[in-house]
């Protein structure tokens, strides 16, 4: 009787420890997140391997832009996942990364090249309103989208305001008594 409990035992302690051997490799997301947070050590262990692997994974070419120190040399692999991978997740952070660097080196036409170009493609972006205040900070706000054409709302007509003869003036007040409401 005991040796059936025994036996599920050690299965589940053999399923658990497999599960865990496999949950201890970080993702690709992981290691952005690790690089995001100022720790690149792991990342930059980890990355000939996943280029070997996943040489088109669009996770992957992120992460490598990540790790670029010069932004300039991150672009081509940037510009690689937005034209390569628009559907990706990444597209449209490896996009925002192509406005921040723009932006940044003072390179008005091509940060605003680029905005329009988020603003179009992932117009529900989380990255978008950052973006948006990088661009306005430094090379300035980028001009309003256009937006596609709705029907004009119809005007209501209604009859004008009377124009107030005497001034008034609003007091707050908060009382139990009807009386006093209506002399204040």
């Amino acid at each position: 009787m005991h040796r059936p409990l025994l036996g599920l035992l050690i299965v589940c302690t053999v399923i658990g420890l497999s599960s865990a051997s496999m949950a201890q490799t970080p993702s690709v997301q992981q290691y952005i997140q690790q690089v995001a947070s100022g720790w690149t050590s792991d990342a930059k262990k980890a990355l000939p391997d996943l280029l070997i692997e996943r040489p088109d994974d669009p996770a992957v070419l992120f992460l490598h832009a990540c790790l670029v120190d010069d932004a300039k040399k991150a672009s081509p692999l940037l510009e690689r996942i937005v034209d390569a991978y628009p559907k990706s997740e990444w597209a449209d952070d490896a996009l925002a990364r192509l406005v921040v660097v723009a932006a940044t080196k003072n390179e008005a036409d091509k940060a605003k090249k680029a905005f329009a170009q988020m603003r179009e493609q992932y117009s529900q972006s989380d990255l978008l309103p950052l973006v948006y205040d990088v661009m306005r900070s430094t090379v300035g706000a980028p001009p309003p989208g256009d937006r596609p054409a709705t029907a004009a709302p119809k005007k209501v007509e209604s009859e004008p305001a009377p124009k107030p003869t005497a001034a008034y003036t609003l007091i707050v007040r908060t009382t139990f008594s009807k009386e006093e409401a209506d002399s204040l």
